[in-house]
């Protein structure tokens, strides 16, 4: 290593101060070895964006070649939800008399339901204070 003030040549590598000049050489290390982290860092962050770089592009290209193919479309699509109309599709709407009927019908359904899940649930009451208490429910002399 050279001494960077009066450039006397030979100084060992780990000399406090020039024999010459008596200048303090601790300072110039600690430069020199931040520059070569820097230099270090800067490869790593050049590598990273060549990879991030690359990866992008990737998928960017696969993006658009996979537009580009077409997926085989089913000449009748599968309805999933009847009740539902599918897209350009005009369904009959029902009239009055008919809708009753309908609704009703699912009033039956949905009261039989009803009656069958009464005797598995259980009552729940609130306390006074606010909390809610759950007690299950007693078969009536009628069910035995």
């Amino acid at each position: 290593m050279n001494c960077p003030v009066c450039n006397a040549r030979e100084l060992q590598e780990d000399a406090l101060n020039c024999p010459q000049c008596n200048s303090d050489l601790e300072i110039f290390r600690l430069i020199v070895k931040a520059n070569e982290q820097r230099q270090k860092k800067r490869k790593i962050i050049s590598a990273l964006s060549l990879f991030a770089a690359v990866t992008a592009i990737g998928w960017a290209s696969a993006g658009i070649f996979a537009g580009k193919a077409s997926a085989p479309v089913a000449a009748d699509p599968i309805e999933l939800c009847p009740d539902v109309p599918m897209a350009g599709e005009c369904r009959p709407v029902p009239s009055d008399s008919e809708m009753v009927k309908l609704l009703r019908t699912e009033i039956d359904v949905l009261k039989a339901e009803n009656a069958s899940l009464e005797g598995k649930t259980k009552v729940v009451k609130r306390k006074a204070n606010g909390e809610l208490l759950a007690v299950k429910k007693r078969k009536s002399k009628k069910n035995k």
